[in-house]
């Protein structure tokens, strides 16, 4: 069966083991309106688009997308979610307009995959199958592949095959996986256009093996001898060189052994244009009536000054005071600050890294508090969020807390575990499948909620 264009109203369509094969603007599911695919039926979407803001149904079938139109998308206000989903076109991206699930395979023949700011979630049973030069992901902006696996003393286990191999003789647990199409540091241009999140369950004395693939097309002109591997345990604000024992440019991946706990990991040179300050610590303790405030730097590249910043409120900073770097430097500097600041309350701390150029990066924030730790719930951001929200959290111990997500019904609709340390955690979880709406933050102990908004 070939149409151009098929709309699809409240009477919805049901497509057998049968082959639909759509030509010119695509598939329009209409509020009121279903696509349901019973058992292993095919849709060929040629040169056309797909917008669901009705109900879709994948089965166990396929939806393939082809042509050499520009840009067709997947887009809608109702959930995407496919079972299978190809991508076979010549020329032309095709890009998200909303965030896509993906039980089973998401299949790259040929063309380019643009998640445009959107998420794909691939759960935990999703795979990528023949990711190559002429058939990849990237994104124009944000935007995320997410694989969720539980990982119990892992041998070279390549999760949903997204790019990153991982061995550890200790027992991870439930471990999500993100990985990015960005380059890292503001985007600045000092790493390839990868990099994987990793947040598992137990993220200490790993002693882990991680294996980094990469694509020639993600190499953003970084001389490929070079690459490293870098990870940073802030979100990016600061990056410690991990280093690299096996390099192979040919099968396009970095291996580095001993690697104790997981963060955001990029690939980037050591030599030409390296991530510009490696913070070694950051840390503040009371010391009288003032606050002693210490961080030591491992290498330093057009450093200029770092400026110590204060909050109240662990979100809201002001400068209080500004110091000279030690300039170009590979060995290690310390630096100090007695912050005369008195207090009752929990006072924040942050360290901003200014390069010569105006360039700059945040360091991890720290917590300074006179007499006991109360346990905080402090913030939640992105609000508005679309993949993941990260929630920021004042503990006095450290251990494991149950994360509970309830939407405007007072229903609980996610309850995550998660290890924190004694001090200042952000949590990061993906919400990225939940509808649009309003939802609520509420740790156990904690009075207070927190809404957020899911877009």
């Amino acid at each position: 069966m070939i149409m151009k264009k098929l709309f699809l109203t409240a009477a919805g369509f049901v497509l057998s083991a049968l082959c639909l094969q759509i030509k010119g603007q695509g598939i329009i599911i209409s509020p009121g309106g279903s696509l349901i695919i019973n058992g292993s039926g095919n849709i060929v979407i040629n040169n056309g688009s797909l917008q669901n803001d009705g109900t879709f149904v994948a089965g166990t079938g396929t939806v393939s997308v082809t042509g050499s139109s520009t840009n067709p998308t997947l887009s809608g206000s109702s959930i995407l979610g496919f079972y299978n989903l190809k991508l076979n076109k010549p020329a032309g991206n095709l890009s998200l307009a909303r965030n896509l699930v993906i039980s089973n395979a998401l299949e790259l023949n040929l063309g380019v995959l643009d998640l445009n700011g959107f998420d794909i979630d691939l759960g935990s049973t999703g795979n990528v199958l023949g990711e190559n030069p002429a058939a990849y992901i990237k994104s124009s902006s944000t935007g995320y592949l997410v694989r969720s696996v539980n990982l119990n003393a892992p041998t070279a286990v390549n999760p949903g095959n997204i790019g990153i191999e991982l061995t550890s003789a200790a027992n991870l647990g439930t471990t999500i996986i993100r990985r990015g199409h960005q380059q890292q540091i503001n985007s600045s241009g000092y790493s390839i256009n990868r990099s994987f999140e990793i947040i598992p369950s137990n993220n200490t004395n790993l002693n882990a093996t991680v294996k980094f693939f990469y694509l020639d097309n993600e190499l953003a002109g970084i001389n490929e001898s070079e690459l490293k591997q870098w990870v940073s345990y802030n979100s990016g604000a600061t990056w410690l060189l991990l280093g690299a024992d096996i390099h192979d440019g040919v099968a396009n991946f970095v291996t580095k052994a001993g690697i104790n706990s997981f963060g955001r990991m990029t690939l980037a040179s050591s030599v030409s244009n390296p991530l510009p300050v490696q913070l070694l610590s950051f840390t503040g303790q009371l010391s009288g009536v003032n606050t002693l405030l210490q961080w030591s730097t491992t290498q330093q590249i057009n450093s200029d000054r770092f400026e110590l910043e204060r909050s109240l409120n662990g979100s809201s900073f002001i400068k209080i005071t500004s110091i000279a770097a030690s300039g170009n430097s590979s060995i290690t500097n310390n630096y100090s600050y007695s912050d005369p600041f008195e207090f009752g309350a929990p006072v924040y701390y942050r360290l901003k890294m200014i390069d010569k150029n105006g360039k700059f990066n945040y360091s991890q924030i720290i917590v300074i508090q006179r007499g006991v730790i109360k346990n905080e719930l402090i913030t939640v951001f992105p609000n508005p969020a679309k993949g993941s929200v990260n929630v920021r959290i004042l503990s006095n111990v450290t251990g494991n807390t149950d994360l509970t997500i309830m939407n405007a019904n007072g229903v609980s609709v996610i309850r995550n575990t998660y290890p924190i340390q004694k001090g200042l955690n952000d949590i990061s979880c993906n919400v990225s499948y939940l509808p649009q709406g309003i939802y609520f933050i509420r740790l156990p102990g904690i009075d207070k909620t927190i809404q957020f908004i899911k877009d």
